[in-house]
């Protein structure tokens, strides 16, 4: 798998690259690099279409110096049916599915005190270049 030239990847294949749930060099082009995410990232397809990210952040202290490095996992996955919740209030009597059959979606493993910060930027930067998409339904 041909990655872009001079950007810090790459890939294991433990399973047909065809079968991942997105598209690996499109998520190689969109993973971000800068804001403490400035090591090299891992991307491994799994035998299921799961595609697991492995990345490291450079941590600061109080002082603005680097003190280590946090390590933490991105599994991008798509969902394969509706995740349906009973709507109570006005709504009762309706269901909502969220997130629903084809979304593609992530969740972050690891991280430290930096899960949260790694989260909002690493599923916005997704969110952004169309790798991760999700929805909504009431019925």
């Amino acid at each position: 798998m041909n990655l872009t030239p001079g950007l810090h990847y790459s890939t294991e294949v433990d399973g047909p690259a065809d079968r991942a749930c997105v598209n690996v060099q499109d998520l190689a082009d969109a993973l971000p690099h800068g804001s403490g995410i400035d090591s090299d990232w891992r991307i491994v397809v799994k035998k299921n279409g799961a595609v697991y990210v492995f990345g490291s952040y450079h941590q600061m202290d109080e002082n603005g110096m680097y003190n280590g490095w946090v390590d933490f996992t991105v599994i991008i996955r798509e969902i394969k049916s509706d995740v349906l919740h009973n709507l109570r209030g006005p709504c009762e009597g309706q269901v909502q599915a969220y997130p629903c059959k084809g979304d593609i979606t992530m969740t972050l493993h690891g991280g430290g005190r930096e899960a949260d910060y790694l989260y909002e930027m690493i599923d916005c930067t997704l969110q952004d270049a169309r790798i991760l998409h999700t929805r909504s339904e009431v019925r």
